[in-house]
């Protein structure tokens, strides 16, 4: 690899963090932000392993159905266009 290739990528990095750095370069800030976090979720009403997994499973089968309506119509639509092209 070209050493050329290399600074365009470098100085980008450089400069992203040292944006970060000015942007979280107060230690309070930084602290007061983490406790604020800690507090906010402590309010979440979580929901059980049991809902967890319906919930996720509702969520895998409404996926899977969508790509397969969708697919479908791709298909229809793609053999349909074939025919004219």
């Amino acid at each position: 690899m070209n050493i050329q290739q290399l600074i365009g990528p470098t100085i980008l990095g450089i400069v992203l963090a040292l944006i970060a750095f000015v942007i979280f370069s107060s230690r309070r800030q930084i602290v007061a932000y983490l406790r604020e976090t800690r507090a906010e979720l402590g309010k979440v009403s979580w929901p059980s392993r049991s809902e967890a997994t319906d919930l996720t499973i509702i969520v895998l089968v409404t996926i899977t159905f969508s790509a397969l309506f969708l697919g479908f119509f791709d298909a229809i639509f793609t053999w349909v266009f074939a025919q004219f092209i």
